[in-house]
């Protein structure tokens, strides 16, 4: 053999040894590199996943929770006669379409309402459950098949509690939450790629079985078990661990696997679930398997070029690889606002473009968990809502019956004071004291206002209509000051009026408006006990209408009623309308003279608000739209925050 065949054998066989050990060196570096970027993105998503759901059912336990704080929970006492108690839960079942079935049951088992018309009167099947929770505190049973609705379900129970003592519980309320709808949330479908390239999102219950799955058949799900078949992922996450490896599934494919679990933020004894975020290994590490053999390629036709060859492969895969493990680092940080630069559209590029595509599908899957949880939000926004419209029809109508009973205790009394005034201003001799007179008619103006306010405390629960004529406000506020003077000069008060002339009038009842500016003085004396400054402003503004793009606005007389005192509490503030609240010691105050103020404000179609002053003090701004006219109290209900 001549000696350049030998040596063109020993370069050939050289070259293709150095480029063979070279390529090895560079698919095992470049396929770890890959398995690392895609495994942290694998876990960073499936813990992201895990606080979506942990946030899911939280939002759904508060649903549950506040749903047993409702009042017409109460119904279980009574065993739900009227049927509201069942009405209720048809409705909230109907409207959130997430459970399968609520239930109110007594301490003795028994179901007193249900959403499911077949159940009232049976008794509950888990009387355990039952009995656990009757201790006081919810209980979250893991996912299980439900027999009459032929569905998997989660179900949470809270106790109802009594509404006049938080430690008696007077029933449960046992709601079964669909377990389905985590599946509808785990879609995630990679665009153009083959079914195989799809990255598959699984929530395993705590013993390995699949309960929610994207990509997978639904004849699969609460039937695959992952832990009782050996995959050693799910096995990981249950015993409170999170990482990303490479293993076989029960069908024998070898797979990139993320894993974590649910309830990382709870103690040790709640539920917790495993979610996988797993891929087939051979579609992961095709695009390096394919650059192997371009790798043989280029060094049969490119013998003297190796090295050259070998230098170009490492910047081609050295490159996009670290970029993907830095966009991984950032993924898992939570921030999903990645994208890696496609420089090129061979394997490398494919690569790029899979995994822009899986930080792609996994955006838009948490944007719709997102957008879950706030549709969540807004439904125990509402229900806090009626609550609280439902907790003020039983405050106004206590309001009612104490009013009916004061009315009949007083209004006779007065009565009788009234004749006796009548009989002294008619029958008392004239002695030359012109005060006499004067007294006497200040006590019969007096006891009619008395009177009037027993029916203003009447307005406050019943409703009602107002005989108004036009009037100048101004009038009402001179006549409530004059009053009001005697104890304005007992408590050394000053009065400082602004009161602007030719106001427009106003439909008016002036005995009522009295009564408001009275109340409004009065408070202002108490909060003053060491005298000060009562200021009484009256000016018209211009308010914008609520019409979009519109330059009107509507004509407005604003009264301001402003104190030097001591001012009110910030967390006060938000009680003073509501009945039988007060700040004044006891004996002085009942309670009810703001809210007969605000009632019979808004009778005339305006607001009330009160604020603190700046420099010290309160003020009440009371604001009436000029030509609004005169609202019954189901009409000026509405008026609220205008």
């Amino acid at each position: 053999m001549h000696l350049r065949t030998k040596f063109i054998l020993v370069s050939l066989v050289g070259g293709l040894s150095s480029v063979a050990i070279t390529g090895a060196v560079l698919y095992i570096k470049a396929k770890k590199n890959i398995e690392q970027a895609v495994g942290v993105s694998f876990q960073a998503a499936a813990h992201n996943t895990a606080k979506l759901a942990d946030n899911l059912l939280h939002q759904t336990c508060v649903a549950v929770d506040q749903l047993s704080r409702m009042r017409v929970m109460e119904e279980v006492l009574s065993v739900d006669r009227a049927g509201e108690l069942q009405t209720y839960l048809m409705n909230f079942v109907r409207v959130n379409n997430s459970f399968v079935r609520v239930a109110a049951i007594n301490r003795d088992g028994e179901i007193i309402a249900s959403s499911d018309l077949d159940e009232p009167g049976h008794r509950f099947g888990d009387r355990a459950l039952v009995e656990r929770t009757l201790t006081g505190h919810p209980h979250f049973d893991d996912v299980g098949f439900d027999e009459p609705s032929q569905t998997w379900v989660a179900t949470i129970t809270y106790p109802i509690l009594a509404r006049y003592d938080a430690r008696q519980v007077i029933g449960v309320l046992c709601a079964q939450w669909r377990v389905m709808q985590l599946s509808e949330l785990l879609e995630i479908d990679l665009g153009n790629e083959s079914a195989k390239q799809a990255v598959q999102v699984m929530i395993l219950r705590k013993d390995g079985l699949v309960i929610a799955s994207s990509h997978s058949p639904r004849s699969r799900l609460f039937h695959d078990n992952m832990r009782s078949d050996g995959v050693l992922s799910g096995l990981l996450a249950t015993e409170h661990t999170r990482g990303y490896l490479e293993e076989r599934d029960p069908e024998g494919r070898q797979m990139l696997v993320g894993y974590d679990f649910t309830g990382a933020d709870k103690d040790t004894s709640a539920i917790v679930w495993t979610v996988l975020v797993r891929q087939d290994a051979a579609t992961v590490f095709a695009p390096i398997r394919r650059l192997w053999g371009w790798v043989i390629v280029v060094a049969g036709g490119v013998t003297l070029a190796i090295l050259l060859v070998s230098a170009l492969v490492t910047d081609l895969l050295s490159a996009p690889i670290v970029e993907i493990a830095k966009m991984a680092e950032r993924v898992a940080r939570g921030d999903f606002d990645v994208h890696v630069q496609r420089r090129s559209s061979d394997e490398v590029g494919i690569l790029a473009r899979s995994f822009n595509q899986m930080i792609d599908d996994l955006k838009s899957q948490r944007t719709q968990l997102l957008q879950m949880n706030d549709e969540l939000s807004q439904s125990n926004e509402q229900l806090t809502t009626a609550q609280n419209k439902l907790m003020h029809s039983y405050k106004m109508e206590t309001v009612g019956r104490l009013a009916a009973g004061v009315a009949h205790e007083v209004k006779n009394p007065l009565a009788v004071i009234t004749l006796g005034i009548e009989y002294l201003a008619t029958g008392f001799p004239d002695n030359g004291d012109k005060n006499v007179a004067v007294v006497l008619k200040e006590m019969q103006e007096s006891t009619l206002r008395a009177d009037s306010i027993i029916r203003g405390l009447l307005d406050l629960s019943a409703s009602n209509r107002l005989q108004v004529v036009e009037e100048d406000i101004n009038s009402a506020i001179e006549q409530s000051l004059q009053l009001v003077r005697h104890e304005l000069m007992k408590n050394r008060i000053t009065v400082d009026k602004h009161l602007e002339e030719n106001l427009p009038h106003l439909k008016l009842n002036r005995t009522k408006m009295e009564q408001v500016f009275i109340n409004l003085f009065i408070n202002a004396v108490h909060a003053m006990p060491s005298g000060g400054i009562l200021s009484v402003r009256t000016c018209t503004q211009q308010l914008p209408t609520k019409d979009e793009g519109s330059e009107n606005s509507d004509a407005a007389v604003v009264v301001e009623v402003a104190d030097t005192g001591t001012g009110i509490a910030p967390e006060s503030l938000s009680k003073l309308f509501e009945p039988f609240f007060t700040t004044k010691p006891d004996g002085v105050g009942t309670g009810l003279g703001l809210p007969v103020v605000k009632n019979i404000v808004e009778l005339h179609g305006g607001t009330i608000a009160m604020a603190n002053r700046a420099g010290g003090g309160a003020q009440a701004t009371l604001t009436f739209k000029v030509g609004k006219g005169v609202l019954d109290y189901e009409q000026a209900a509405h008026l609220v925050g205008r």
